[in-house]
């Protein structure tokens, strides 16, 4: 009998047994494809280094970092480039930096915000009156959209806040959950009155130096490094069926067969875990299948230099497509500027995301050909270039993006309750409490903490 079986090899169930095995508790790790890791992977293609999923993680949420200096990898996070730290909004088709003086879509400094042309001049008093808006209601849970309008006013939302905010998440402003995705912004609301006295009140020391960091050899070093250090405590190409409670503990149905566990950790995605607990937890089941799923692309585009060159990309590192654009792509990152070491010399390398809420079911059904002119055309439009590129990735992520849709915690609560009554099964990943590696890696540090204490 294993001490722990956790079903799935994405960088939750592979966290999760980190920590487990620093506890010195025996675990396994059953992933049903042929690698681990999940959305983290990364390739080096000729003189280009690509992710085909997430490219950094947010410095403000340690987690991730501490697990990459744990795994010896210190050395190699690195921040955004700091000579290029601009961001852009595609506004009536034309590029335009995000207005000084602001953090996300807060106005810090207002004589810096009023002379952006990104915002009408009401829109900028609208946004600027935030600090008289009344607090709304402590326990409430309420959409982005109704937040921020709220707060600072309906251009705010449809020409900042939505487009990064909503992208983040993947999830429709008008259904993503505050209290879920942004509970700090409600904490802040709360505290000090408004955001903008929030950001005033913060400690001068209390903004990090970059916002995101990655890893010199990609994110896909750190899914290396944990399945180095757990070796043989993974096993691959194993699907697993279902499960039966049995006298302290569980039976695992698998393609190979059965094993035995104290406790599990269910750490895929939200459909299999039902599909797994449905004939002994069908309450459960049922709660899980109530989570939507939406699926996106990603498209990476490489350039030689006598095709694009670095000096014909706009100074920053990418931009936000709001909805009212009607393009088929929501954002851009201009990789070769956000981070060194992803593309040589003077190569250019651009990564476009597609799919999501409104066009999550196009994008896996369009082929990868089309996907490659579709987003070449958008970008050559939007950034004033009519080159052809000499590498091309896409990397399909079908149902991946959980929607945090309003009242998504009271639902987790209720998932989390049905777990407590079958014994030692538990829920750890994207699926639940947070968005991202490092949400991914704090849920995996909780989960081994609490395995710890019950057995």
């Amino acid at each position: 009998m294993s001490g722990v079986i956790i079903v799935g090899g994405g960088i939750s169930g592979l966290a999760t047994a980190w920590h487990l095995s620093k506890h010195d508790i025996p675990c396994t790790v059953l992933e049903a494809g042929e690698r681990c890791g999940g959305r983290i992977v990364t390739e080096r293609v000729d003189d280009f280094l690509i992710e085909g999923g997430a490219d950094s993680v947010l410095t403000q949420k340690p987690w991730a970092i501490d697990l990459c200096r744990e795994l010896g990898l210190e050395d190699q996070l690195q921040p955004t480039r700091s000579e290029r730290p601009r961001f852009f909004i595609l506004h009536n088709s034309e590029l335009m930096p995000m207005p000084d003086g602001m953090v996300l879509m807060i106005p810090t400094d207002a004589a810096a915000f009023r002379r952006s042309p990104l915002i009408s001049d009401a829109g900028k008093e609208r946004m600027l009156q935030e600090r008289d808006i009344p607090c709304g209601p402590e326990q409430k849970d309420e959409s982005l959209d109704a937040f921020i309008t709220r707060r600072f006013g309906r251009e705010c939302l449809e020409t900042i806040a939505g487009p990064l905010l909503g992208a983040i998440y993947m999830t429709p402003p008008e259904k993503l959950s505050m209290r879920c995705a942004f509970p700090r912004f409600l904490d802040a609301e709360q505290k000090h009155g408004s955001l903008i006295r929030a950001m005033e009140n913060r400690p001068s020391g209390d903004k990090p130096s970059s916002m995101f960091t990655t890893l010199a050899g990609g994110m896909g070093t750190m899914i290396d490094a944990l399945v180095e250090q757990l070796g043989n405590r993974i096993k691959t190409g194993v699907t697993v069926s279902c499960l039966e409670a049995k006298d302290n503990g569980f039976t695992v149905h698998t393609n190979h067969g059965t094993e035995t566990a104290r406790a599990i950790v269910m750490a895929c995605p939200a459909a299999s875990a039902a599909s797994i607990c449905r004939s002994q937890l069908p309450t459960l089941a049922a709660e899980l299948e109530t989570i939507n799923h939406v699926s996106t692309a990603t498209v990476s585009l490489g350039f030689a230099p006598d095709q694009l060159r670095n000096s014909q990309i706009p100074d920053g590192t990418g931009f936000v497509v709001p909805a009212g654009e009607q393009r088929k792509i929501q954002a851009c990152t201009w990789v070769s500027n956000k981070f060194a070491g992803r593309a040589a010399g003077d190569t250019v390398l651009l990564r476009a995301f597609m799919g999501g809420p409104d066009n999550g079911e196009w994008v896996m059904q369009t082929a990868d050909e089309a996907l490659i002119e579709i987003a070449l055309d958008e970008l050559r439009d939007i950034m004033g270039f009519s080159a052809a590129s000499s590498i091309t990735r896409v990397y399909r992520w079908p149902d991946a993006h959980p929607q945090y849709e309003v009242g998504h915690l009271e639902r987790v609560e209720r998932m989390e309750a049905a777990v407590r009554d079958a014994g030692d099964l538990y829920l750890c990943g994207w699926p639940y409490r947070g968005n991202g590696i490092p949400d991914c890696v704090r849920c995996a540090q909780e989960t081994a903490d609490r395995i710890k204490e019950n057995l």
